[in-house]
């Protein structure tokens, strides 16, 4: 696999200590090689792999969602900021307008009935975390999916 083609993954993710942070389905999730959307060393580990390869890799902090930038910690968002209807869970990822205007990343680290805590750090910032992972299927990203640096569907 290389640069724009997408990528179908089943994976395990775990921690430092073993812990499971995170499991694929078992159909696995697609993401676009070479886009940023998965953590720089796993992406790098991936590089070159074809279809049905298994990988286990382990990333430092630097190569997985990097270290933990100085934050003043999750901050409350009243519930109500957010549509009714949205899925609000930990670990999801959204922009939001920063006090300058500029676009500002946050994760959402907590939900409660009344509000959203939200940082800027990912959740496993900072930590060594390992991947298990095995190679679903690759396919060439279309123009269009290439043009928005992202998948269909």
């Amino acid at each position: 696999m290389g640069e724009g083609t997408v990528v179908k993954l089943r994976f395990v993710l775990r921690g430092e200590n073993g812990e499971e942070l995170e499991r694929s389905d078992a159909k696995g999730e697609a993401y676009l090689h070479g886009a940023g959307h998965i953590p720089p060393g796993l992406e790098r580990a991936l590089h070159g792999r074809a279809t049905g390869d298994k990988v286990k890799v382990r990333l430092s902090a630097e190569d997985g969602y990097g270290r933990r930038k100085k934050s003043v910690g999750p901050q409350a968002v009243p519930r109500s900021s957010f549509p009714a209807d949205a899925d609000l869970k930990p670990g999801l990822r959204f922009t939001a307008q920063g006090p300058d205007g500029s676009p500002l990343t946050l994760f959402i680290v907590r939900v409660d009935s009344k509000s959203v805590f939200v940082d800027t750090n990912h959740p496993y910032a900072g930590r060594t975390l390992e991947y298990d992972v095995e190679v679903v299927s690759i396919r060439p990203a279309t123009a269009k999916e290439k043009r928005a640096g992202a998948i269909d569907g």
